[in-house]
C-alpha cells in the first residue's frame, strides 16, 4: 500500500511538472494592422491590381474575434500634423473603398491573421497620380473589434507607388578609333523598382546631325552606330539596367557622328522570376501605362585617329 501511495504521488508530481504554463505569460488577444515600421505606411506598386493588408491577432491566440474596418479620410490630416507630411487621400472612386468601409473580418481562434484586399486599376491609377506622384494614401482603420485594439497600430496608410522611366544621361561624346569597333554602355532608370513585374523597353536608333560644343556632328552613316538589342528588359526588383550600342568606324570618313535613341514602347508584365512572380496574375496581361520622363537620348561619337 505504501509503495502504491508513493507511486501515485510521483505520477501527480510528474503531471504537474509537464503542464505548460507558457500561455500565462502571454497577454490577452489584441488586433492591429500590419505595416513595415512605426511610420504606419504600407507601400504597394500601382502595377499590382490587387494588394493584401494583414489584420493581425496577437496574444494567446485562443479566442476568435471580429474586426470592423473603415476608410477614414479625416485621419490623413491628423497623420500629416503629427508626422510633418503632406499626404492626400486617394479618391475613393479609384479603388474598392465601398467593399472595405464597414467590412467585418473574422479571425478564428487558432488563426493569427486575416487578409483584406485593396484593388485598383493600374491604368486609372497612373492617369490620376502622375501629376502628384507619391502624395496619395488610403487610410485603413480598425473601427471596432471584439478583442482589444493596439492603438499604436490601429491605422495604416496604404501608399501607391508609381514608377517612371528615363534614359540615364550619356557621357557625350563617346570615342572610337578610326577603322576600329567598340561598344558603349548606356542605361535606363526607373524612379522606383517594380518588385513583381518585368519592364520591357523597346528602343530605336535614328541618325541625326547635331551641333554641340562648337563641333558639327553629321548623321551617323548606316552601320556605324547600332543598338545591340532593340528590346531591353528591366527585371522585377531592379531600378537600373545597362544596354549596349556598337560602334564601327570601318570606312567612316567623318570625325563627328550623331544620332538619337528613342524609347518607342514600354510594357509591364508578370515577371519570369518565380521567386517574385504573383500566382494570381496572368502571364498574358501587359500594361503600357508606365510614364516616361524623357523618351529620347542623344549619342555623339568622335572618331579618333590611330596613332602612327
Amino acid at each position: 500500500m505504501k509503495r502504491a501511495i508513493i507511486l501515485l504521488g510521483f505520477l501527480a508530481l510528474f503531471a504537474t511538472a509537464c503542464e505548460d504554463y507558457r500561455d500565462n505569460n502571454l497577454p490577452q488577444d489584441s488586433v492591429y494592422l500590419r505595416s513595415p515600421d512605426d511610420k504606419l505606411i504600407a507601400e504597394y506598386s500601382v502595377y499590382d491590381a490587387v494588394n493584401r493588408i494583414g489584420v493581425i491577432k496577437a496574444g494567446k491566440g485562443m479566442e476568435a474575434c471580429t474586426v470592423e474596418l473603415a476608410i477614414d479620410n479625416s485621419l490623413v490630416g491628423d497623420y500629416n500634423y503629427e508626422h510633418g507630411t503632406d499626404y492626400v487621400p486617394l479618391p475613393k472612386s479609384l479603388y474598392n473603398a465601398d467593399e472595405i468601409n464597414g467590412r467585418k473580418v473574422t479571425i478564428a481562434a487558432k488563426d493569427v491573421r486575416a487578409l483584406v484586399e485593396i484593388k485598383w486599376d493600374p491604368a486609372e491609377m497612373v492617369a490620376e497620380i502622375s501629376s502628384t506622384p507619391d502624395k496619395y494614401v488610403i487610410p485603413l482603420w480598425i473601427k471596432s473589434s471584439t478583442v482589444d485594439i493596439q492603438e499604436a497600430k490601429r491605422l495604416v496608410l496604404v501608399r501607391p507607388i508609381m514608377a517612371t522611366l528615363e534614359p540615364r544621361a550619356a557621357s557625350n561624346p563617346v570615342t572610337c578609333k578610326e577603322e576600329s569597333t567598340a561598344a558603349v554602355k548606356l542605361g535606363l532608370v526607373l524612379s522606383a523598382p517594380i518588385d513583381t513585374k518585368d519592364v520591357t523597353v523597346s528602343l530605336l536608333f535614328m541618325p541625326k546631325a547635331f551641333t554641340s560644343g562648337g563641333k558639327d556632328y553629321v548623321a551617323a552613316p548606316a552601320g556605324s552606330v547600332t543598338l545591340r538589342k532593340q528590346k531591353v528588359v528591366i527585371p522585377a526588383g531592379v531600378s537600373e539596367i545597362d544596354f549596349l550600342v556598337d560602334l564601327d568606324m570601318t570606312g567612316v570618313t567623318d570625325d563627328y557622328l550623331g544620332g538619337i535613341i528613342t524609347i518607342t514602347k514600354v510594357e509591364v508584365r508578370k515577371t519570369t522570376n518565380p521567386d517574385k512572380a504573383r500566382t494570381d496574375e496572368s502571364d498574358a496581361e501587359v500594361l503600357t501605362c508606365l510614364p516616361v520622363t524623357s523618351d529620347t537620348m542623344s549619342i555623339l561619337v568622335r572618331r579618333t585617329k590611330t596613332s602612327s
